[in-house]
């Protein structure tokens, strides 16, 4: 594997034909990124199957936050959307995630100094 950024590194004790669910977070760019996984990296844990331990998806990220029309540049036409977006809530037929930065499904204040933040004149 070349160009690889750690994004996560959980330990965590799994027992036979257990699963467990891990979570982390990632400031995606745009475009494709494949997203690995790894159990027991140094192979310190003796198993029946260590074929096993990596697995991987790809993902394309196509729009960021603030970027409503996903031109990868978040600028006026953008603004203009979340002026129609602002003050929304989930469930609002106005709703767009793309303009809720803290993801909390409301769109207020503190969306729109984030939104100013990546806004480019």
């Amino acid at each position: 594997m070349t160009n690889v950024t750690l994004i996560g590194n959980h330990t965590v004790n799994v027992s036979t034909n257990e699963t467990v669910n891990i979570t982390t977070s990632w400031n995606a760019t745009l475009g494709n990124h494949t997203i690995y996984v790894l159990a027991d990296p140094k192979d310190s844990i003796q198993e029946s199957n260590e074929t096993n331990n990596i697995a991987n998806k790809t993902i394309e990220v196509i729009c960021g936050k603030g970027d409503f029309d996903c031109d990868g540049v978040v600028s006026f036409s953008d603004y203009i959307k979340f002026e129609i977006v602002y003050g929304s809530i989930c469930g609002d037929l106005r709703y767009d995630s793309l303009g809720d930065f803290n993801d909390d499904c409301v769109i207020d204040f503190i969306d729109f100094v984030r939104f100013a933040r990546v806004y480019e004149d």
